[in-house]
């Protein structure tokens, strides 16, 4: 555990497969809250509750969970929590644990130049995200966070809906809509209220890399869900590198005619990058 300030703390959760990576929760001291709930598993919940120890805390002292977004890496051990712990969380998050969700999977509607391999492919991916405890929960209303001191703004971007926090203080809690490290985080996802593919996602992740310098003011530390905090210098200069990377993709797009194979847009919009089918499909909306 890091500590960051004398109230922010990072309980860091190592991932359960070498191709992801260790996943932060950050504990609000003295509000009892904690931004996220790291991957599921009795290790993970041991890792918490030996956190809080070292601050005298217990799981139960914990006045609620604010949740970024609906992703395993981030609501893993609600499982684990007491039920009578509040979650905070935009509207809808309970979808991702539901029948319902797996039903919208089955049906999931790609452009037809997609081969059934690369569909396969997709809805595997989004398998990975369903998380049956969601169900199970009773969550409250973001705007419920102002007792606690705390603002939320929810926009679509990374998945279908994140959540950003901050304090009065100027600390944000942003979720994974800015990784160091990481480019082209936009990932196809699946909207809760519709339970279709969220439409233009891929653009609104754009419109949000350019909201970066007036979004958050200049002064700004903002905590990551994977790494570690980071200035807004370092923030801009992640936001330019992904809107440089995705005009690059544009481009290619635009060159090819209208009628290319699949496979040549792919080639075209992710030359040399080495990234599952998956993100070939991102790369389409």
């Amino acid at each position: 555990m890091k500590q960051w300030t004398n109230n922010i703390y990072q309980i860091t959760f190592p991932a359960p497969h070498p191709h992801a990576r260790a996943a932060n929760s950050f504990l609000l001291y003295h509000e009892r809250l904690l931004i996220d709930a790291g991957f599921a598993g009795t290790a993970n919940y041991a890792r918490l509750t030996a956190a809080l120890a070292q601050l005298n805390l217990q799981v139960t002292d914990l006045q609620g969970v604010v949740v970024t977004h609906h992703h395993p890496d981030h609501v893993g051990l609600l499982e684990a929590l007491p039920p009578e712990i509040p979650v905070y969380a935009a509207p809808g998050l309970a979808f991702y644990g539901t029948s319902a969700y797996q039903q919208a999977i089955d049906r999931l509607k790609l452009p037809v130049v997609v081969p059934p391999a690369v569909r396969r492919n997709v809805q595997q991916r989004l398998e990975t995200r369903l998380v049956p405890a969601l169900r199970k929960r009773t969550f409250y209303p973001l705007t419920a966070l102002t007792q606690f001191g705390l603002h939320s703004r929810t926009l679509a971007g990374h998945s279908a809906q994140d959540t950003i926090i901050t304090d009065e203080a100027g600390h944000w809690f942003t979720g994974d809509l800015l990784l160091a490290g990481i480019i082209f985080n936009s990932l196809l996802d699946i909207d809760p209220i519709s339970q279709e593919v969220v439409p233009h996602l891929r653009t609104r992740y754009r419109q949000f890399l350019r909201q970066v310098e007036t979004l958050f003011p200049s002064t700004a530390t903002l905590y990551p869900g994977h790494g570690i905090p980071f200035t807004m210098e370092e923030a801009t200069r992640i936001a330019r590198q992904n809107q440089r990377f995705m005009a690059r993709i544009a481009e290619q797009q635009a060159a090819l005619p209208a009628k290319a194979p699949y496979e040549t847009v792919v080639q075209a919009t992710l030359h040399q990058l080495h990234v599952p089918a998956y993100f070939y499909v991102s790369a389409l909306y």
